[in-house]
């Protein structure tokens, strides 16, 4: 009988040390998680304006972005392209890439960009997922990989790609992004350049 007395308060304790360590393993990895840098790509499929006493909207101020990651840009493309609306993000918001892929909490990111945010518009040819776009049309001619693509001279009249600010972020722009603790870093609004299925230099070389 002492015996089992005496078990009783270390069983009761090692009863309460478990989940009290299974806790702080679960805050430790959601720590990390929070701390991590989160890289990744998609369409935007919601902007939110956030206002406040020190930034407007008129000075391009901060807007919160969800991305759905699960789009993937050969197929962006290709509904861009083939409702020949690459100036507008209206077919990307309506596009298979946009509303055809699953939006859940694994393949979407919500984020703050503002002040602090490196915000870029880049062009990319349409058969180029390697890279994050180029500052001017030529530049993304050359480095699509086609033969062609080696015949590309830059000059100084190259198109180049526009400046932008928090206030032209739109649904159903591609962009790629890093993000930390819910602001990001680096934002980069891609435009297309070719063909749904033809290197940018190729197009260009019809």
């Amino acid at each position: 009988m002492t015996a089992r007395i005496r078990i009783a308060p270390l069983l009761l304790a090692l009863g309460l040390i478990a989940p009290l360590r299974a806790s702080l393993a679960q805050e430790s990895k959601s720590k990390d998680h929070a701390d991590r840098v989160q890289k990744a790509e998609g369409v935007i499929v919601k902007v939110e304006a956030i206002k406040d006493s020190d930034e407007g909207e008129k000075k391009g101020g901060r807007v919160r972005v969800t991305v759905n990651t699960a789009a993937v840009w050969r197929d962006w493309v290709r509904d861009e392209t083939t409702n020949k609306s690459k100036d507008s993000p209206k077919a990307g918001e309506n596009s298979v890439a946009t509303k055809g892929q699953p939006v859940s909490p694994a393949t979407s990111e919500t984020f703050e960009v503002g002040r602090n945010t490196h915000l870029v518009s880049r062009f990319r040819s349409s058969t180029d997922e390697t890279n994050a776009g180029s500052r001017t049309v030529a530049q993304a001619e050359k480095k699509d990989g086609s033969p062609e693509s080696d015949k590309v001279k830059s000059n100084g009249r190259d198109e180049k790609a526009p400046k932008i600010t928090a206030s032209d972020l739109k649904v159903g722009q591609f962009v790629e992004f890093e993000a930390k603790k819910g602001h990001a870093q680096r934002l980069i609004v891609v435009k297309p350049i070719g063909g749904p299925d033809t290197p940018a230099s190729q197009e260009k070389a019809k």
